[in-house]
């Protein structure tokens, strides 16, 4: 069996908190277009049938964000900046099967709206999520691990690893500078480093070759200018980092906590946290009603 993993590292601000990288599943409590859903620095990484959708905002990075005064009137705080951008896989396929590995020992429960049909409880999160057959032959894998998280690809023996091309919407620029993959957004720059491939025998020995990025209109893909061997495994690694942004995951604060005659407690707050975007590419939000 021919063995290829395409691994993409995701940084996170969680990384330096040493925070695990968890994906939460949906289970009808978020919109339908979201399969999981990760914590990243200020914004949430969707992961979805047919790719990712990064939902970037800069709310804790304005003072106002900070200086609630126990108030619900936001009529003079300052817009809310968010960048949407989706990375799209092209030609995979959306019916993919998911599976979940290693759990998290806590449980989520999610009470949103007043809709009780979409309230969902006792909810693990995962460190492993695999699309069986992605592309036909071809798994994609993601991994949290150490603070960050990867995606991979593996190919069956005689599957076609061109298949295997993606598309941003909502970026402001992509470019190729210096063989790293440069997705330009209104906080700064994702950059995808130039990636590196080891071709791997029976016995566990690498052999780097020669591998580097392809853009052809506005379709990215992987191109070996000297081939590749098939019949061994073969192993692409870049990296995926954020520029140019950092902080919390999301910004809350409490009004009210009361103790009931059993001994529980009960607090009231608010959390500023992110939805799903309708819509790529760079807006703004304000509290205008």
């Amino acid at each position: 069996m021919r063995l290829f993993s395409l691994f993409s590292a995701i940084f996170c601000a969680s990384s330096f908190l040493a925070q695990e990288i968890w994906m939460t599943p949906n289970s009808g409590q978020w919109d339908s277009r979201i399969n999981y859903s990760v914590d990243l620095t200020l914004g949430k990484l969707f992961l979805q049938k047919d790719g990712m959708c990064f939902m970037l905002t800069d709310f804790m990075a304005h003072g106002d964000g900070h200086d609630h005064h126990h108030s619900h009137d936001h009529e003079h705080q300052e817009a809310q900046r968010i960048h949407v951008i989706h990375q799209e896989f092209i030609g995979s396929n959306t019916e993919a099967e998911t599976q979940n590995f290693n759990p998290s020992s806590d449980l989520k429960n999610y009470f949103i709206g007043k809709d009780s049909s979409k309230w969902k409880r006792n909810i693990h999160s995962y460190t492993e999520v695999q699309y069986k057959d992605f592309y036909e032959d071809v798994n994609l894998i993601y991994k949290g691990e150490n603070g960050q998280l990867s995606y991979n690809f593996l190919i069956a023996a005689g599957a076609d690893a061109s298949q295997i091309k993606w598309r941003f919407a909502g970026a402001k620029k992509v470019t190729i500078k210096n063989g790293v993959l440069m997705i330009s957004n209104r906080f700064g720059t994702i950059e995808q480093s130039a990636p590196i491939a080891y071709e791997i025998d029976e016995s566990g020995h690498k052999s780097e070759i020669k591998i580097n990025y392809r853009k052809t209109g506005e379709e990215i893909s992987f191109h070996f200018p000297d081939g590749y061997d098939q019949a061994k495994s073969l192993y692409i690694d870049p990296s995926l980092t954020f520029s140019s942004f950092s902080g919390s995951l999301s910004d809350n604060w409490g009004f009210t906590a009361t103790p009931d005659p059993y001994g529980n407690l009960f607090g009231g707050g608010i959390v500023m946290g992110t939805q799903y975007p309708v819509s790529t590419g760079a807006f703004d939000l304000s509290y205008q009603g």
